[in-house]
């Protein structure tokens, strides 16, 4: 038995799977010059640089649309997905290799038709095609579940019956999607520099090219807001600027937006909502979720897709003899059946050793203290001194932190097992002890 490979195709992060195991990512932007083609990462490095020959949009349409372009090998859209997704494979080594597609839930019949022929044109074999979020669905008891890509939201609603997760309905948002949003945070923040600087960065491309490139740099983590505080410097031969932005604005930015998006699930009682680990990295958007009024909110594991599409191997093993197929349901994975098995190994992981733990409790100078649903850190660590109330409290996989201000409660971070939130001279660590909660 070979190992099921999963290609995951939300552009925000293109993800190439061997199993459980990660072996290619990479953001679906496109940098084409006359001599020079490149992707994700190094493309996204001078999106706004060179606006006319940077793509984002060519997974979101997926047609074959003309491009702008000097490059004899780019014409279309359809050229762009291509090419990347050749160079993706390639990345992976997954030439010559079976692979399951997960495919956005709002790609419509004509799209997937697109993508499969573009596929046929690569050195893989598609095994068959399966929406993305009915596959991270199989994973827990949920009603919808909200991702992101680059260009929009999409809240898929699901129902399961006699064992099988199944897509009721699915629901796009538009200008509700990652680059959307970092305009607006963009907007912002070049008006916080023109009003303590007197210098727009917006007006030149390369220094906007630097401000956007921060934001996203600060999104995924690689740059941290020191006590709410995102220091944002820009330079040219002209001189160098900079402002210390608070990041709340941000989230209360993106937190109104959502607040509006996810209302049809508020109109549902005892929803439970579910937000891919791509969601829930965007800050303010759970706490939208929450002030639309969803009370059931939690984030998937990061490859749940992936989980969910392993979970269900069997369904795929001889997808060609019947065609390539669209599925849209598949098989809840109970416990038992979370026991997946390997690319090479067929034994099963045992369901006592799951692949993450929720935190139990915070540690705080050598000493852990349990967080129960709600509770300020004060309150949990003797002498914790904070300037504004902090909250603790207990989610399904991680410890949420929030902070009380001007009687409003904003979401901060969810801390894993390892993780440390720092605040001031006082670090708390999230740590599992077992006998402790589920």
């Amino acid at each position: 038995m070979t190992t099921l490979k999963v290609l995951d195709l939300n552009d925000w992060e293109l993800s190439l799977y061997h199993g459980l195991e990660l072996k290619a990512s990479a953001p679906g932007f496109a940098l084409v010059e006359a001599k020079h083609l490149v992707f994700g990462d190094q493309a996204l490095s001078q999106h706004r640089r060179a606006p006319l020959s940077s793509h984002s949009s060519y997974w979101h349409r997926l047609d074959a649309s003309p491009v702008r372009s000097r490059n004899r090998n780019v014409r279309t859209s359809a050229d762009l997905v291509f090419n990347q997704l050749t160079d993706l494979i390639a990345s992976a080594g997954a030439e010559g290799q079976e692979v399951v597609i997960a495919v956005p839930s709002h790609y419509s019949n004509d799209q997937l038709a697109v993508l499969l022929g573009i596929v046929e044109q690569t050195p893989i074999t598609p095994l068959g095609l399966v929406d993305a979020l009915v596959a991270a669905g199989t994973t827990g008891a949920v009603d919808f579940i909200l991702d992101v890509s680059l260009h929009q939201m999409t809240i898929t609603r699901l129902t399961a019956a006699e064992g099988m997760v199944k897509r009721l309905t699915v629901e796009s948002v538009p200008e509700s999607g990652l680059l959307p949003l970092l305009d607006t945070w963009l907007l912002a923040i070049a008006d916080e520099f023109v009003r303590e600087t007197r210098f727009d960065p917006l007006r030149i491309a390369d220094t906007e090219q630097q401000l956007w490139s921060h934001l996203y740099a600060w999104l995924r983590g690689e740059v941290q807001a020191r006590d709410y505080g995102l220091y944002m410097e820009v330079s040219n031969k002209s001189g160098n600027w900079h402002v210390n932005f608070d990041v709340r604005e941000l989230q209360r930015l993106t937190a109104h937006q959502t607040r509006a998006a996810v209302s049809l699930c508020a109109e549902v009682p005892n929803a439970r909502l579910r937000l891919t680990s791509r969601a829930a990295r965007i800050p303010g958007l759970l706490q939208g979720v929450r002030d639309a009024g969803v009370r059931d909110c939690e984030t998937l594991v990061p490859d749940a897709t992936v989980q969910g599409v392993v979970g269900n191997a069997a369904l795929f093993a001889k997808g060609q003899e019947d065609g390539i197929r669209f599925v849209t349901a598949l098989k809840a994975l109970t416990p038992a059946s979370q026991a997946f098995r390997s690319a090479s190994n067929s034994r099963a992981v045992p369901p006592s050793k799951p692949l993450r733990v929720a935190p139990t409790h915070l540690v705080c100078a050598g000493v852990a203290y349990e967080v129960g649903d709600s509770t300020t850190l004060t309150e949990l660590v003797p002498g914790y001194s904070a300037s504004e109330a902090y909250r603790a409290r207990r989610a399904s996989l991680a410890i949420d932190i929030y902070r009380e201000h001007e009687g409003s409660e904003n979401f901060l971070i969810s801390l894993e097992c390892g993780d440390v939130f720092a605040q001031g001279d006082q670090t708390l660590l999230a740590i599992r002890v077992e006998g402790h909660g589920a």
